[in-house]
This record gives structure tokens, C-alpha cells and sequence, in this order.
């Protein structure tokens, strides 16, 4: 897993060992159709990415839980950049090709979204759905990034649709990227919610002087 300082805020993404290039890879959903896969470099160097660090996953999960997350990045990385949108509401889930299909009234995934649907896909426990609140400021952020959706040019039916969304439960990615590190799993919200907490504050915290 890494994690970021993206535009609004924590960006993250998954890190995988690609059978084919036989190197590590980072994969993330960086915006609106822009599915990314590139090396550790490209994603430390990414100009867009400020502080990337990164969180060992290996501790807490099976080999052959890795394994398989790592096969379903790969495929991923195949189907290339253009048909993975960017929505609110997460409903919706890969088929065994890598297409995501939104549920009704869904439009499709956040970078955190993005992360949560690979483990779902792979059947490997990360967070309890059905825990998760809403909270008074997600609709503020949910609203900035429709701004961000218009002026990056996405479809107006599309920001249109994410428009109707702006009342959805936030998966945060400091929360996500929490879960991975919890050894009980799947991890409740309010589990997620202090060990995001926790993260941030170490993320953003002055280097020592």
C-alpha cells in the first residue's frame, strides 16, 4: 500500500509484484479515468504525489491472500486508463475481466473505493461495509470534487450523475490505508476511523529537528 498528499488531501493506491515486468508496481485510480500503473519511482516522482510513503502489508496477510491481490492488480494493469470513472457511491463490483459496473445509481470510484473494490474482488476481508458513517463534512469534500470534475473536463452527464451522490458514506484514505495495517479484519468504522486518525497525524507530523 502507499499512501500520498494528493490535491484535496490522502491519495492512495496499492503496491504489487508484477509477475510479467518481475518488478514492483504501484496501481491507483489517480482521477477520472485515469487508472495508473507504474513503477516505484515514476509514483515517488509523481508530481502530483507529495510524501508518498508506504504501508507493509505482508505482516497481516496470508501469502495467498497477496498473491491473489497481486494477480487481480495485474489485470487491472492490462485493461489499461480510459473506462474506470471516478464516483461517490460505492456500489458496484469487477467482473472476472477487470470491468468495474457501477451499481444503479452509482457512477463509479474514489482512489479508496478503488483499493476496497480489489480486496472485494479477491474475496480477502479488509473493512465491514456495513459499518461506515456519514459524516456532516463528507458532503463539503464530495462537493469540492465535483468542482475539480468540471474543471478537469469530465462528461457533464457524468458530473451530473456524481452530482446525485454528494450524500454517500466516505471511505477516507487514511482509513483504508489504516485497515491494512489492523490484523483483525474485516475492520469496522470505528476501528478504521482512530487508526486513520492516527495515521494522519504521523503522516503530516514536522520531520524531527
Amino acid at each position: 500500500m502507499f499512501i500520498a498528499d494528493g490535491t484535496l488531501g490522502l491519495h492512495i493506491g496499492l503496491l504489487y509484484r508484477s509477475a510479467k515486468k518481475k518488478a514492483h508496481r504501484a496501481l491507483h485510480l489517480a482521477w477520472h479515468r485515469r487508472l495508473t500503473d507504474q513503477s516505484i519511482s515514476e509514483t515517488v516522482n509523481d508530481k502530483n504525489l507529495r510524501l508518498c510513503s508506504f504501508i507493509e502489508m505482508a505482516e497481516n496477510f496470508d501469502p495467498i491472500e497477496l498473491t491473489l491481490l497481486a494477480a487481480h492488480c495485474s489485470t487491472l494493469a492490462r485493461r489499461g486508463r480510459e473506462d474506470l470513472a471516478y464516483g461517490f457511491r460505492y456500489a458496484g463490483a469487477f467482473d472476472q475481466t477487470g470491468k468495474f459496473t457501477p451499481a444503479p445509481r452509482a457512477s463509479g470510484l474514489t482512489c479508496s473505493t478503488f483499493v476496497v473494490a480489489i480486496f472485494d474482488w479477491a474475496a480477502v476481508a479488509l473493512i465491514d461495509h456495513q459499518t461506515w458513517l456519514r459524516r456532516d463534512n463528507d458532503e463539503v469534500y464530495w462537493r469540492q470534487l465535483v468542482g475539480l470534475l468540471k474543471e478537469s473536463g469530465a462528461e457533464p452527464a457524468h458530473i451530473r450523475a456524481v452530482h446525485q451522490e454528494i450524500n454517500s458514506v466516505r471511505f477516507r484514505p487514511e482509513e483504508v490505508a489504516a485497515s491494512c495495517a489492523c490484523q483483525d479484519r474485516p475492520v469496522k468504522f470505528n476501528v478504521a476511523e482512530a487508526a486513520g486518525d492516527a495515521l494522519m497525524s504521523a503522516f503530516y507530523a514536522p520531520p524531527p529537528a
